[in-house]
This record gives structure tokens, C-alpha cells and sequence, in this order.
């Protein structure tokens, strides 16, 4: 839904390496919403 909102930004970020997440609690600090992309070979948790 786009609230009246006439402008959009899109993010997308590959291969999901360990410095993603100072991005994603970046992004969730400011209720931004990006799509991840994990390799599942990278994971290490």
C-alpha cells in the first residue's frame, strides 16, 4: 500500500555477509525495508 505516497526505494543486497547486519539494525532503526539475498553456503549460525 503506498499511502499516498508518490515516490519509492528500492534496496537488494547479495551473498550475505557478516557486516549486513550493522545494516539491518540500521534499516530497522529507521523501518526501512530491503531485500536480502543469503547465500546458504555463507551462513555460520
Amino acid at each position: 500500500m503506498w499511502d499516498g505516497k508518490q515516490k519509492a526505494v528500492t534496496f537488494s543486497y547479495d551473498d550475505g555477509v557478516c557486516q549486513d547486519r550493522r545494516l539491518v539494525a540500521m534499516f530497522n532503526y529507521y523501518h526501512v525495508k530491503a531485500t536480502f539475498n543469503i547465500n546458504s553456503g555463507m551462513q555460520k549460525d
